[in-house]
Formats: structure tokens, C-alpha cells, sequence
């Protein structure tokens, strides 16, 4: 028989334990299938705090950029003078939260959760992978925010089925063509309106020319098979008995040029088939000399490499296959796939640099003549204002195919002293945009090369005579602002909407573009904006930079608020969401 006083003591304990336990939260919800109310059974639920990483379970992110590995003895805690423990003692994160599956109605819970927030995430073959309150792949959720003691229940996600695609790849003559690598391609825009090509999917046709990219995120894309201008892995490696082929890079439905290929549109369970031919292909060949400036000797040596804009929009560089001959000067560059290029030269004396583009042919007879390059000097003026102290920078960014290659290409790029002066050096002779500073609170006023206008043009750079070429910007601090409100369709404040500024002129100068997003109360400020014509918009949301694509703008601007703003005006407007 207990005693009254082990009794009085574990009455003791539980009410001591009680507010600990009073405390801890629970998460509980539904999983179904979007378009209806079937219940998932088996999806993987994982709940996050938002500072967690993902680093494969042996080691634990502090959030400071060290790590923890969790299977290492603990530290000894060092001993403080006033004997308390030492603060290191206490860095240790709080284990991940365990996974859960959902069972036979679809439902899952989390309990024993301290206060704080977090993020949802599900998961499940044959599904696109979310988290609880996101609404565009890609994009994020909503975080859940968990009070003490609180009770999150009655969450309700929706599974999206994901699609496939596959088909059947021929050659030229109609034949089956095996090992011909293929992507599946999603078009996105960067922070510099820069329309850019994420996989989505590889795969490798099989020896009767089939393949299969499946468990697709429904959306937009395009496909191109073939031999790519450097390699992109993935879609597995060729077999023992397989014979190596290039094949021409060649988008659905058969042609060679992005700009005239079908998009593609891949719905929640389809099963989209594409059959195409992607003709075989034999790699060229760029041949030329190199010549030291103001004399006809050939450099003692040189190194040679291709660089080109690759479909993520990120710089590639390859020097593979290049053969220099010092007696007299020539190189070739050998098995190169078609497209375009920047062909860069570098030797003990300088450089030398020149676009190329492969078709169908080699390319013969290109002279490239090493020099020091040029050098350009310049300086920005401050129209009502000072220059910031540090971290202005003004950059020369090369024109190949008469658009400036925003990473596809080595660009010139110099800091700019405290009293706005700055020396550009050895930029090689041709086609560049410059690129002001896009600084918080001011705007481009001006930009001169050489005196003529150069502002969203694009200026030849060449030794025209003894004296370098010149920069002049003007920047400005009038700039304009406009404030306003978000509401839906019954009038009431709209919070979470993606506005936009687009400009109605120089659609491709980037730091044009101004965003924000609504508060709760609907409510938004967009700063620095420079004078000029423009139209704002108001998305219920968007996936990142979506704003830049211009079908994207042609169908939206009906719904698009006209708006003029002059230097230093202050605007106030109201906008209702376009869903």
C-alpha cells in the first residue's frame, strides 16, 4: 500500500510537470486528392521549423553557418567563475521533429509540439511534392504558427497527381535513334527580366528510340533532344556495345530555333506523347590565327576557350579540343556542337575576343588580333544628392546576337570612387550595353558614350583615337512613389498580392520594374521609381519573375492600371487582384 507521503510526493511531480505539459501544441489534418475527396494513404508529412536544413539526417544546421554532427560525443561543458555552466553548454538545436504517415482516412497528427512556427511539407510518389498553402509550383507555403498549449486542427491539403510524358525519337532517315539525351524544359525569368530554361526531366531514348520523363509538376514546358553545346548529365550513360552519336539539339516539334518550337502544356494524370525526328550530326570545326598587335608574329602560346550562354542562362566556358600552332599562328577548335559563342583568346602580350555562331558549316578564317584591350573612363554625376560612399559599380556587358549576353559572357565591370570617377581597362573592340548602378532612392537619368545617348542602346566600343572613349551618368534622387490598396471582388482588402510596375517603354531594362506585396490590410508602398509611363498590376500570386514574361503582360493588360509618374510625385491608387 502506498504511503501518504509517496503520494503527496508524485502529486507533487505531475503538478510541477503540468505547465510544461500544458504548453505543447498538436498539428492534425487531411490529405486528399486534389479535384476531389478521396483520402491519400501512405503520404510522407513532415513538420518543419523554418530554420531547419535538410542535411540528410547526420548533422543539424545552427542557422550560423556551422554545424552539429548529432553522432559526436557532446561537449564538455566549461565551468563559468561563478560555476554556472557556460552558454556553449546550451547551443543545441532541438532534435527534427519524426515524420508521420497518413493512414487509411488520410489523416495525420503531430503532438508534444513546443510554440512557435512552422512549415508543412507532403510528399508522395506520383504527387507534386507541397507544402500546406502553397498555390504555384514553384512557390512557397504558409507557415503555421503555433501558440502555447494551441491545437491546429482541421488542416485540409489537396494532392496535385503530377503527369508524364514520353514518346518515340527518329533520326533523319526515319530510323530509331537510342541514346539520344533529352530535356524537358521550363521557362523562367530571373531577377534581370532575363528569360531563362530549368529542367524539369532527363531521360535517354532506349534502343528502340522510346523514353519516359515521368512524375511531371503540371505546367508549361518545352522539349529538346540531341547533343547540347556542353554536356548537361542525367537520362543515364551509354552502354558497353553502344557506338557514340551527336545529334542535332532540336526541339519539339522538329526545329532548331526555341523561338519557332511548340510549348508544351502538361495537365495534372496526363500522359502527353510527343514522336519526333532529331537528325544525327557531325560536330564542326572554328579555324583561324592569332596575331600579336601592330606586328605580324604569331604569340610563343595561347589559350583558347568557348564560352556561350547555356539555357539556365549561367556562363559556360570550355577549352576541350583546341589546338594552338605557335610557328605561324593558326588553331583550330574541333568537335563543335552548332550555336553561339564568344571565342576568347589570352596570351603573355593580351587578349583578343570575337563572336562566333555554328550552323551547318566550319567556320574559317577568323583573324584575332591580341591587344591590351581598351581602356574607358567615365564618371556619374548625382542630380540632388550625393553618390553612395561603397558598392557602386558601372559595367560594359557584352552584345552577341544583338542582344547583351547577361551571364553568357565575361562582362567589364569596375567599382566607382567616391567622387564618381572610374577606368574601365582592357575591354575588347565591339558591341556592349552598359549597365548603370541600380542603387535604392535613385534613378538613371543619363548615359552618354562618346556623347551620344546610351541609356537602353547599345554602344560600339572601338580606339578611335589617342584618347580613351568616355562615360558620362547622370543619376538622380527625384524619385516617385506610389502608395495604394489591394482589394478582391467584394471590395475587401486583399492581403498577399503580388504588384508589379511594368514600364511601358524599355520592357527589358530590369530596374524599371518595381514589386510589392500587400500587408493584411491590403495596403503596399513601391519606392525609386523613376519618371515614366507605366502600368501596375496586382497577381494573386505568381511564380518568382513571372511578371517579366510578355505574354504574361499581353494577357493581363486589360486589368493593368495606367499610371504616369513624373520626378518626385507621390501617388495614391487602387487596385483589385487579378486572380
Amino acid at each position: 500500500m502506498m504511503s501518504a507521503t509517496l503520494v503527496a510526493f508524485v502529486l507533487l511531480q505531475l503538478s510541477a510537470g503540468a505547465p510544461g505539459l500544458a504548453s505543447q501544441g498538436r498539428v492534425e489534418g487531411t490529405i486528399l486528392r486534389a479535384g476531389s475527396n478521396e483520402p491519400l494513404i501512405g503520404v510522407r508529412v513532415v513538420l518543419s521549423r523554418p530554420s531547419e536544413l535538410n542535411t540528410g539526417g547526420s548533422t543539424t544546421t545552427t542557422g550560423a553557418g556551422s554545424s552539429i554532427n548529432l553522432f559526436a560525443p557532446p561537449p564538455v561543458p566549461r565551468p563559468t567563475p561563478d560555476g554556472a555552466p557556460s552558454p556553449q553548454a546550451q547551443t543545441l538545436p532541438p532534435p527534427p521533429i519524426p515524420p508521420v504517415m497518413t493512414g487509411e482516412a488520410g489523416k495525420f497528427a503531430f503532438s508534444a509540439l513546443e510554440p512557435g512556427t512552422y512549415r508543412l511539407m507532403v510528399l508522395k510518389d506520383g504527387f507534386v511534392r507541397q507544402e500546406y498553402g502553397q498555390r504555384v509550383f514553384p512557390g512557397q507555403g504558409t507557415p503555421l504558427n503555433l501558440g502555447a498549449g494551441e491545437t491546429v486542427k482541421d488542416l485540409v491539403i489537396r494532392m496535385t497527381p503530377t503527369g508524364n510524358v514520353g514518346g518515340r525519337i527518329v533520326d533523319g532517315l526515319g530510323q530509331p535513334a537510342a541514346g539520344v539525351p533529352l530535356q524537358l524544359l521550363k521557362p523562367v525569368y530571373n531577377q534581370l527580366g532575363q528569360r531563362t530554361f530549368q529542367p524539369a526531366g532527363t531521360a535517354r531514348t532506349n534502343d528502340r528510340g522510346e523514353y519516359r520523363i515521368f512524375w511531371v509538376t503540371p505546367g508549361r514546358y518545352y522539349l529538346v533532344g540531341g547533343t547540347p553545346q556542353a554536356p548537361i548529365g542525367g537520362g543515364g550513360a551509354p552502354g558497353p556495345n553502344e557506338s557514340p552519336e551527336n545529334f542535332a539539339f532540336t526541339y519539339y516539334p522538329g526545329v532548331t530555333d526555341i523561338s519557332r518550337a511548340n510549348a508544351v502544356d502538361v495537365t495534372s494524370g496526363s500522359e502527353v506523347v510527343l514522336d519526333y525526328a532529331v537528325p544525327r550530326l557531325k560536330p564542326y570545326t572554328i579555324r583561324g590565327r592569332i596575331v600579336d598587335s601592330g606586328s605580324t608574329l604569331a604569340p610563343p602560346s595561347a589559350s583558347i576557350a568557348l564560352s556561350f550562354q547555356a539555357l539556365n542562362g549561367q556562363n559556360t566556358m570550355f577549352s576541350r579540343n583546341a589546338f594552338y600552332n605557335p610557328g605561324n599562328g593558326a588553331f583550330e577548335f574541333r568537335d563543335v556542337m552548332p550555336g553561339l559563342y564568344i571565342l576568347y583568346v589570352n596570351t603573355v602580350n593580351g587578349s583578343a575576343g570575337a563572336p562566333v555562331e555554328v550552323v551547318n558549316a566550319d567556320v574559317e578564317g577568323l583573324v584575332l588580333t591580341v591587344s591590351s584591350g581598351i581602356s574607358i573612363t567615365g564618371r556619374i554625376d548625382v542630380e540632388g544628392g550625393t553618390l553612395p560612399v561603397s558598392g557602386v559599380r558601372v559595367q560594359f556587358r557584352p552584345v552577341v546576337g544583338g542582344a547583351p549576353m547577361m551571364f553568357g559572357a565575361l562582362p567589364s565591370t569596375q567599382t566607382v570612387a567616391a567622387d564618381g570617377t572610374f577606368r574601365i581597362t582592357n575591354v575588347q573592340p565591339g558591341l556592349y550595353r552598359i549597365v548603370p548602378p541600380a542603387l535604392a532612392d535613385f534613378y538613371v537619368k543619363q548615359a552618354r558614350f562618346e556623347r551620344q545617348d546610351a541609356l537602353n542602346q547599345n554602344v560600339d566600343v572601338a580606339q578611335r583615337g589617342p584618347d580613351p572613349p568616355i562615360v558620362d551618368i547622370v543619376l538622380s534622387t527625384n524619385v516617385g512613389q506610389i502608395e495604394g490598396t489591394v482589394s478582391d471582388s467584394r471590395l475587401q482588402p486583399f492581403p498577399g498580392a503580388q504588384v508589379v510596375l511594368i514600364p511601358e517603354r524599355n520592357r527589358d531594362s530590369a530596374d524599371l520594374y518595381k514589386t510589392a506585396v500587400s500587408d493584411q490590410t491590403g495596403r503596399f508602398t513601391l519606392k525609386g521609381v523613376a519618371p515614366g509611363e507605366y502600368k501596375l498590376y496586382a497577381w494573386e500570386t505568381l511564380e518568382n519573375n513571372a511578371y517579366f514574361d510578355p505574354d504574361l503582360q499581353r494577357r493581363s493588360a486589360s486589368a493593368g492600371k495606367s499610371i504616369e509618374v513624373s520626378e518626385s510625385a507621390k501617388l495614391s491608387v487602387s487596385l483589385q487582384v487579378i486572380p
